[in-house]
C-alpha cells in the first residue's frame, strides 16, 4: 500500500507546475500553449459592487440597514478558464499523473474527480485572492478525501425569521450537526458580481415585507447532497417547537466541498456567494406572521439538550410535503398554519384547536369538553413552571379557543362576550393565541418523545382520570422529558 504521503507529494509537484503556468499567463497576459499563442484577449467585465452599512440591532431586533451599490469595469478572466482547462487537462503532466493515479495508485474514481480538481485549481488561481496557497493545499485534501472515499462537508445558509438572539450568535452540536444561528452583519448583504447574478439573487433573497432577523448555518460530514435539505429541515422544526415564534426561512443556500458536486459552488470569481438558492418559502406573503421568541445566554445547554432529543423523533412527514400524513403530521401541520399564517387570528386559533383536536380527540361526541380535560391532564404537569398551565385555567382556554375555532368554521359570529372573558385570564387576543400554540407545541413536542400511539395516549389519559396509578404512571412518564421541553 503505497503511503498517502507519497500520492499527496506528486500531487503537489503537478501543482506547483499548473501554479507556475497559470500565474504566468495572468502576469504577461500571453500564453503559449499548442493552439493556444499569443496575447490572451479578456472580455471585459461590469461589476455591481453592493456594500452595506449601518446593520444594528436594538432589543434583538434588526434596525437600521443601508445599502449602497457601485458599478466597477475590470478584465474578466472566467471568460478564458476554457483555454487553461483545454491546455492542462492535455498535457504530458496532467495525462501520466493521472495514468499513475488509476494504475499505480488504482484510484479507480480518478477519470471523473481529478480533472474536476484541477478545474477548481485553474479557478482559484485566477481569482487571484491572497490565500491561494492555503486553498490550493485545501482542494489537494478534497481531492485524497475523493480518491479515498472519505466524506465531505455539506451544509445550509439560510436567512430566517421568529428568533431573536441576546448573543451575537450561539454554536451548538446536534448529532455530530454544527448549528450557527448569528446576527446579520454588514457581510451578509454584501455581494460583488455581474448585473445578472445580482438580479437573480436579489428577487431570490426578496425581503418583503420584512427583513430576516438571523442567519442560520447547518454543516455536517457526510456523503450525499440529498441529506441537505431534511437535516436542515428538522433543525427548522425542532426551533418551531422549542418555544412559540414563527420560525421560517426567506431561502436556503446549499453547500459542499465535494469535488463531484461542481455545480455546487456556491463563490464566484470575486469570492462572494451567487445565486445557487435551492429553497424558498413563502415569507413573502404579505399576510405571514412574525412573532418571536429570544434565545439568552442560559438557555443554551436546554436548547442543545432539547435539539439532541427531539432531532431524532422528527418524521419526514414533517416537512415531506408529498408523503402520507398522520395524525401527528396533520398536528404539526395545524401548528405551523397558527404559526406563520397572519390572516386573522380567529383563522390562527382555529387552527392551533385543530392541532389540538389531531392528538386529543379520537370521537365525535361532546369534543370541547373531552379535548380541554385531556389536554389538562397533560399539561397542567408543567403548572409549577408557569401560570398558564393549571389544570383549571388550561380547561377553560382551550374551551374558549374551541368556541373561536366553532365560530369560525361554521361561519357564525364570535361570542361578543367572549374577549372580554379571555382577559380576565390573559393580557389580550394576541397573548391568548401564543398560549393555544403553546399547549400544541408541547404537545406535538411531548408525543414525539413518548414514542406512542394516539389511541394509547388517550386511553391512558382518560384511565387517569378515574384510577390514581393510572395517573402516577402517566405522571411518570410525561417527567421524564419534563425538564427538556421548556414552556
Amino acid at each position: 500500500m503505497i503511503e498517502e504521503s507519497v500520492i499527496l507529494q506528486r500531487i503537489s509537484g503537478f501543482l506547483n507546475t499548473l501554479k507556475e503556468f497559470v500565474l504566468n499567463c495572468k502576469n504577461t497576459r500571453a500564453i503559449d500553449c499548442g493552439k493556444y499563442q499569443g496575447n490572451i484577449r479578456l472580455a471585459s467585465n461590469v461589476v455591481v459592487e453592493v456594500k452595506a452599512t449601518n446593520v444594528s440591532y436594538e432589543e434583538g431586533k434588526l434596525r437600521n440597514l443601508k445599502l449602497e451599490q457601485s458599478v466597477l469595469f475590470g478584465p474578466h478572466w472566467g471568460s478564458v478558464e476554457y483555454i487553461f482547462e483545454d491546455c492542462i487537462l492535455n498535457s504530458d503532466e496532467y495525462l501520466t499523473l493521472l495514468n499513475d493515479l488509476e494504475n499505480l495508485y488504482q484510484f479507480t474514481e480518478a477519470q471523473k474527480n481529478f480533472p474536476l480538481f484541477v478545474r477548481r485549481v485553474i479557478r482559484t488561481l485566477l481569482e487571484g485572492e491572497q490565500d491561494t496557497d492555503e486553498k490550493l493545499n485545501e482542494l489537494s485534501s478534497l481531492c485524497l478525501n475523493s480518491f479515498y472515499g472519505r466524506p465531505f462537508k455539506y451544509g445550509s445558509e439560510s436567512f430566517i425569521y421568529g428568533i431573536e438572539l441576546e448573543l451575537g450568535n450561539i454554536q451548538l452540536e446536534v448529532h455530530q450537526i454544527k448549528v450557527r444561528i448569528s446576527k446579520l452583519t454588514n457581510e451578509d448583504f454584501e455581494f460583488k458580481g455581474s448585473v445578472d447574478e445580482l438580479i437573480k439573487l436579489e428577487k431570490e433573497r426578496n425581503f418583503a415585507p420584512r427583513i430576516p432577523l438571523a442567519k442560520l448555518e447547518v454543516e455536517f460530514d457526510g456523503f450525499s447532497r440529498g441529506d441537505i435539505y431534511p437535516k436542515t429541515q428538522k433543525i427548522i422544526t425542532a426551533l418551531r417547537l422549542f418555544r412559540v415564534g414563527s420560525v421560517d426561512y426567506n431561502c436556503m443556500r446549499e453547500y459542499s466541498n465535494s469535488l463531484t458536486d461542481e455545480e455546487f459552488l456556491s463563490l464566484n470569481e470575486y469570492g462572494y456567494k451567487t445565486a445557487t438558492i435551492k429553497y424558498f418559502s413563502n415569507v413573502g406573503n404579505l399576510n405571514r406572521a412574525f412573532d418571536t421568541y429570544q434565545i439568552k445566554e442560559e438557555e443554551l445547554p436546554s436548547l442543545e439538550a432539547f435539539l439532541g432529543m427531539i432531532y431524532l423523533e422528527i418524521p419526514h412527514n414533517f416537512y415531506g410535503g408529498d408523503l402520507k400524513k398522520n395524525y401527528l403530521s396533520i398536528s404539526y401541520d395545524r401548528y405551523v398554519t397558527a404559526l406563520l399564517d397572519g390572516q386573522s387570528l380567529e383563522y390562527r386559533i382555529a387552527s392551533a384547536v385543530m392541532g389540538l383536536e389531531s392528538i386529543y380527540l379520537t370521537e365525535s361526541m361532546e369534543l370541547k369538553y373531552r379535548l380541554s380535560v385531556r389536554a389538562a391532564r397533560v399539561l397542567s404537569i408543567w403548572s409549577d413552571k408557569n401560570s398558564n398551565f393549571s389544570p383549571g385555567k388550561i380547561k377553560l382556554l382551550i374551551s374558549y379557543a374551541y368556541d373561536i375555532r366553532s365560530a369560525f368554521v361554521h361561519g357564525d359570529e364570535p361570542n361578543k362576550d367572549l374577549p372580554k372573558k379571555i382577559k380576565n385570564y390573559v393580557p389580550d387576543i394576541n397573548h391568548f393565541l401564543l398560549v393555544i400554540l403553546g399547549y400544541l407545541r408541547i404537545s406535538i413536542a411531548l408525543h414525539l418523545m413518548l414514542k406512542i400511539s394516539k389511541k394509547d395516549f388517550v386511553a391512558q389519559i382518560d384511565n387517569s382520570l378515574i384510577d390514581d396509578d393510572c395517573l402516577y404512571l402517566l405522571k411518570e412518564k410525561i417527567l421524564a422529558f419534563k425538564e427538556v421541553i421548556p414552556v
